[in-house]
Parts: C-alpha cells; sequence; structure tokens
C-alpha cells in the first residue's frame, strides 16, 4: 500500500489479501479488508489469481496456499509472491502447493531466505527450489487425499467460525447496542466521558479492573527446542491461528507464563491479535496473558476481540508498534453491571467449550494430514 494509506472494512470491488489472512494451511476470509479505486489505481499490478499459488515473503515467510475463486483478482500484499503460469503438463497447483508446504519445501524456503533483521524470501531465490515430482496422475491422487483432510479442516473451522461469530454478535447486542435482558426497564445516564450515555448501575473503569495481567519475558535462545523438552513456548504471533496457537517450539527455561484458557494479547506489531492458551505454557516478550478476576473468561475474551477489532489501534486510535502493561492497565473501558456479566457467561462459556472440543478434532486432523503431507509428496509412500 502507498505510504498512509490504509486497508477498509467497507466492502469494495477490491479486496486485499494480508499476510495476517494467512495461516500455514489455509487462507482465512473471515476477516478481507478492501481498498478503494483510487488505491487500486496504484496497486492494480499486485492481483491474484485462484489459478495461482501465493507464499508469504515478509514477515511471517513461507506461508503457502491459493485463493478461492470468488476472491480471483484480488489485491495481494507486497509481502508474499505469486507462483504463476505452471506447466500443467508437469505439475499440478494443488501438488506445487503441497510440496511447498511440506518439510522439503519449507525446509528449501527457510534454506534461501536472506537477511538477519528483517529476513526476506527473493523471488529469484524461490524459484531455484527443487521440486521432485511423479507423474501427473499419482500427482492427482496425492492430492486428493490431502484435499480431503483439507475439506475435513473446513468444515470444522467453518463451524468454530459460525460459534464464534454468533457469540461475537451476542456481545454486541448487549454491551455495544445496550439491548442486554432486562434493559427496557434500565435508564440511560451520562457517562461524563467519551463514551457518552451508559446504563444506570454500570461504571467507567480500565482493563487492570477487569483481568490481572502477564507480561512475557523471552528466555535465553538457549533453552529453545523442537522435540518438545519442556513447556510450549510462544514468543509472538507466528503460530496464531483462528482461535489456538499451534505449537511448535518448547522451552525448557522462562519465568513468564500463561495458563491454559489465559487470553493471548500480542503487545508488539501486531498489537491487538488475540488468542486463547490451549494448555499451560510459557510466553515470550511479543505477548502478554489475561485472566479474567472474576473467572468470566468468555465476557472477557469477546470484549477485548470489540475493542481490538483493528490490529495496532489502541486508545484513540494511535498506531501503537508496541504496548506496556501501563498501556494495557489503563484501557478504558464501560464496566456492565456483574449480574449481566454473569448472564453473558451462562449463555456464552459452551459455545467456548464446544469450540475448544471441535479444535481438539482439528489438531487431530491436522496432525494426521501433516504426517502423510511429507510423505506422500516425497514418495516415501508410494500411491498403488
Amino acid at each position: 500500500m502507498p505510504k498512509g494509506e490504509f486497508v477498509q472494512d467497507e466492502k469494495t470491488a477490491h479486496p486485499y489479501i494480508r499476510v495476517t489472512d494467512m495461516f500455514s494451511d489455509r487462507l482465512d476470509t473471515s476477516k478481507i479488508k478492501y481498498i478503494t479505486d483510487p488505491q487500486f489505481e496504484k496497486i492494480k499490478r499486485y492481483i491474484i489469481s485462484s489459478d495461482d499459488v501465493y507464499v508469504s515473503n515478509a514477515g511471517t515467510i513461507g506461508l503457502v496456499g491459493k485463493v478461492p475463486k470468488w476472491l480471483s483478482g484480488a489485491n495481494l500484499t507486497e509481502n508474499a509472491l505469486k507462483i504463476t503460469e505452471m506447466d500443467k503438463s508437469k505439475i499440478t497447483q494443488d501438488f506445487l502447493m503441497y510440496f511447498l508446504r511440506s518439510h522439503k519445501g519449507q525446509e528449501q524456503i527457510r534454506a534461501r531466505t536472506g537477511g538477519s533483521s528483517q529476513p526476506k524470501l527473493a523471488l529469484t531465490r524461490l524459484a531455484d527450489v527443487v521440486i521432485h515430482t511423479p507423474d501427473i496422475f499419482t500427482q492427482k491422487e496425492i492430492t486428493d487425499i490431502l484435499t480431503s483432510y483439507d475439506d475435513l479442516i473446513y468444515n470444522n473451522t467453518s463451524r468454530i467460525q459460525i460459534l464464534e461469530q454468533t457469540a461475537q454478535a451476542i456481545y454486541a447486542e448487549w454491551f455495544v447496542n445496550f439491548r442486554f435482558p432486562g434493559h427496557e426497564k434500565v435508564r440511560m445516564v451520562d457517562s461524563g466521558t467519551d463514551f457518552g450515555k451508559i446504563p444506570e448501575g454500570w461504571s467507567i473503569g480500565k482493563l487492570s479492573d477487569l483481568v490481572n495481567i502477564t507480561m512475557g519475558q523471552s528466555p535465553s535462545s538457549d533453552f529453545y527446542n523442537e522435540s518438545g523438552e519442556g513447556s510450549p513456548f510462544h514468543q509472538g504471533v507466528t503460530n496464531f491461528d483462528f482461535r489456538f496457537p499451534t505449537t511448535t517450539t518448547f522451552s525448557t527455561g522462562g519465568t513468564r507464563r500463561a495458563s491454559a484458557g489465559d487470553i493471548l494479547f500480542s503487545v508488539r506489531a501486531p498489537v491487538g491479535r488475540i488468542n486463547v492458551a490451549d494448555r499451560n505454557m510459557i510466553i515470550g516478550r511479543g505477548l502478554s496473558a489475561m485472566r479474567s478476576v472474576s473467572e468470566s473468561q468468555s465476557y472477557l475474551l469477546y470484549n477485548l476481540k470489540n475493542h481490538f477489532a483493528t490490529e495496532d489501534l489502541i486508545g484513540g486510535g494511535a498506531i501503537y508498534a508496541s504496548v506496556t502493561r501501563a498501556d494495557l492497565s489503563n484501557f478504558p473501558l464501560v464496566i456492565p453491571d456483574a449480574k449481566i456479566i454473569n448472564l453473558f457467561e451462562e449463555l456464552v462459556s459452551p459455545f467456548d467449550g464446544l469450540i475448544f472440543n471441535i479444535s481438539h478434532n482439528l489438531s487431530v486432523l491436522r496432525c494426521s494430514r501433516d504426517l502423510l503431507l511429507p510423505k506422500l509428496v516425497t514418495g516415501e509412500i508410494k500411491i498403488k
């Protein structure tokens, strides 16, 4: 995007795909942003077709996928490359995508990533990746197997998204529009702040009135490993997923911890991205962990998602590259009557329990697929 210009939520004819929409095994289209006609004219070279394969080449490097047909022609971030015009007599789009996602593909991408402070994958280096391809018929058989897993994963992910969207809609109805149970009998009063009128009995406070905050601190890299030794370790948002992070790194040292169920909130760019800890873990300096002081964790989650729907904005619309404990603690908000919070918790926490169970099933599916993927695309497992 041109300097000083930003994407928007309002729908236009020009969707804009960001690296933040990309995950290790899919494109999340639930929060697609858009640009205006004048912005499109400036960057119209940067578009992607549903026949192309994208590869993120800056920030989180090596995210690989394809866009659905309804996004064909969308603008693609400058932090991603596209592979286009494949020789389809030699390789299919899906096989190429799965190969680049496999351990062999990711290993080559990492080996070709240059730069230390701001690593980047150059186009010419990506072109040097060596791909071992079986015949087209075998490629299609391999990708049919992997796609069947992806379809199940997609369906389960859609269920999670519907549950979360429903919970978020209830939150907005009760705590943004003030149409909570019994609201007809509650008088609106002037809060004396920028929040304007609020229901009588509610108050203006700050985030620290609702939560205990743990700021992350990174242990020495000497403690890191990928063999499962110690506790799961998350430095920032690299392995954030739709709801729960995917753990690939562990640490045998570290004193700053998040407990299962804590809300993980990124405090370094992108500020305000949210996940939930699915287990006890060590957190690094890019994250904070939040726990409701009243055990109203579902209310806290949807409260934060509402306030930080736009990343890197905190307080007064100011753009932040990082935030401190004080910034978070002093974040102003409306504090509802405790009875209404408890009613919301009783209604919505079962949604979150179901989301956790579906996510566990997703993890099993992903694990099975990811065990098969490298063996299939490298020919270790033969298709009969």
